[in-house]
């Protein structure tokens, strides 16, 4: 009998993990973040909610006014461009450096609320720096941020937490043409999380 039932059992495993890679990855996010229930860490871990990480069309970000110009990265698995106003006094020959981490996943899930039946089927870390020779240069006003995202499904949504130097929280975005979008006052590090 104990012969039986381990061979259902390694039947029935064999074929679960058969049926789960054969699935396609999904990518939709189902329904919007749960923007009543954020939650916002300063640097002292106190912790109060806030209303900010709404799911928006790309037409409820603003467009930045007296837009100077653009600045891009890009390399086989994301684009980023930062587009910034004459306000914000960065020079034109200004280079936008990223780094990708990973350290960051359990603290954005946090943010989120996300829990462990949560699947989260997208996540990346990208610390953003603006330098101009071996100066960082910091923005006078806020920038606008696309992350392309190139193997995402085309329906899919995105949310986006900021990693600041005061704070972390999670900050409004769009999701749009496989592009995060989103508005910040200061360059750092952003995470972007897909989950259902």
């Amino acid at each position: 009998m104990k012969k039986i039932k381990k061979r259902i059992i390694c039947f029935l495993s064999a074929g679960i993990l058969l049926f789960s890679t054969l699935m396609p990855a999904t990518k939709v996010f189902a329904g919007g973040p749960d923007v009543e229930n954020s939650t916002e860490y300063s640097g002292n871990d106190t912790e109060k909610s806030i209303n900010s990480g709404e799911t928006l069309s790309l037409d409820s970000i603003p467009e930045l006014t007296d837009v100077a110009g653009t600045v891009e990265y890009s390399d086989s698995n994301r684009k980023v461009v930062l587009s910034y106003p004459k306000d914000a006094n960065i020079p034109s020959d200004v280079e936008l450096y990223v780094n990708i981490s990973d350290d960051k996943l359990k603290t954005a899930s946090e943010i989120l609320g996300l829990s462990k039946e949560d699947y989260i089927y997208y996540s990346e870390f990208i610390d953003m720096e603006l330098k101009c020779g071996d100066e960082t240069v910091i923005p006078a006003a806020p920038v606008r941020i696309s992350i392309e995202i190139p193997d995402a499904a085309s329906d899919a949504v995105f949310r986006t937490v900021r990693f600041g130097e005061n704070c972390i929280e999670e900050i409004a975005c769009a999701t749009q043409d496989k592009a995060v979008v989103f508005i910040t006052p200061e360059l750092s590090g952003f995470g972007v999380i897909g989950a259902i």
